[in-house]
């Protein structure tokens, strides 16, 4: 309108799904990463440093919160991952896994999960 140039833009947010040019996923997946991570801190800061929590509610606490927002947009974007970003995903994964069993990130996770 007028004089006004419009900006091209490479990514756009849609009902909290991030489409980027290539349609290839991988600004979604570093934003969600980014944002599970800040997740993580916060649940962490919650439960205390000697994790006062007990297991089974530190798996409600993943479930309910983490859990949905790491599989938003999941079906859309399985078929067309790559190893790379499957790795990334598996990253975020390991540090709530590492949280809900109160294993350090030094130690092996348990076979039973």
């Amino acid at each position: 309108m007028g004089k006004e140039s419009i900006k091209r833009n490479r990514k756009i947010k849609y009902l909290g799904i991030i489409l980027d040019e290539k349609l290839n996923w991988a600004a979604h997946i570093k934003h969600q990463g980014m944002k599970a991570a800040l997740t993580h801190q916060r649940m962490a800061r919650i439960t205390g440093a000697n994790l006062g929590l007990k297991q089974e509610h530190r798996r409600i606490l993943y479930s309910t919160v983490a859990e949905r927002m790491i599989l938003h947009s999941a079906a859309a974007r399985a078929p067309n991952l790559k190893s790379r970003q499957t790795k990334l995903l598996l990253t975020i994964q390991r540090k709530f896994l590492l949280f809900i069993t109160g294993v350090t990130p030094h130690q092996q996770l348990p076979c039973s999960l």
